[in-house]
């Protein structure tokens, strides 16, 4: 009767033998060529984050009904600010996410609450609720210059507390969507 081998030796290996056996057909978890396209999938991301793309958190409640303290929105850097679109803006110590209300050339006035750009009553469906009958006096934006509010007009710090914003100093870029727990995004 045949005793079952149980070691190496009792079958005929060479252990030397089958550890360079293994070596040779174990194949690198990423080939060079692999490599090198996720590190160019890498950088490539990396330079679309840094000067065109970006996501950033919405704090406190200055922009509701249209975005809420801790949402996430995605926003384009290569744009100017255009009136209507919602903006992060800079001012230093802080981020700002706020409406475009005006832009170069404009002129901009709140009488009693309401918002006139050129003379003209804007019309905002997007805000949370009346403004307080605030009044500010008749601005000529100059060059590169834009003027930006909240939704949450009464619970806002924005162009009426800092003034008006410069393109090419405070402006990164327009908001372009929010994204949504359950759905993958808004777009705005």
């Amino acid at each position: 009767e045949e005793k079952p081998c149980n070691t190496f030796l009792e079958r005929g290996v060479n252990l030397e033998e089958e550890k360079n056996v293994t070596k040779k057909n174990k194949k690198p978890f990423l080939s060079k060529n692999d490599l090198m396209w996720v590190l160019i999938a890498v950088g490539i991301s990396v330079l679309i984050r840094v000067f065109v793309f970006d996501t950033a958190i919405v704090e406190g409640s200055s922009m509701e009904n249209t975005v809420h303290d801790a949402d996430r929105v995605g926003y384009f850097k290569l744009t100017n600010p255009h009136k209507g679109e919602i903006a992060i803006v800079d001012i230093g110590e802080t981020v700002l996410i706020k409406r475009v209300i005006a832009t170069e050339g404009d002129t901009i006035k709140i009488e009693e609450g309401k918002v006139y750009v050129n003379g003209k009553k804007l019309e905002e469906t997007y805000i949370k609720e009346k403004q307080n009958p605030d009044t500010i006096e008749e601005i000529k934006l100059k060059k590169d210059e834009f003027y930006a509010m909240g939704d949450n007009r009464n619970n806002s710090s924005d162009s009426r507390v800092y003034g008006v914003f410069n393109e090419k100093i405070h402006f990164k870029g327009n908001v372009q969507f929010k994204f949504k727990f359950l759905k993958m995004f808004e777009i705005l």
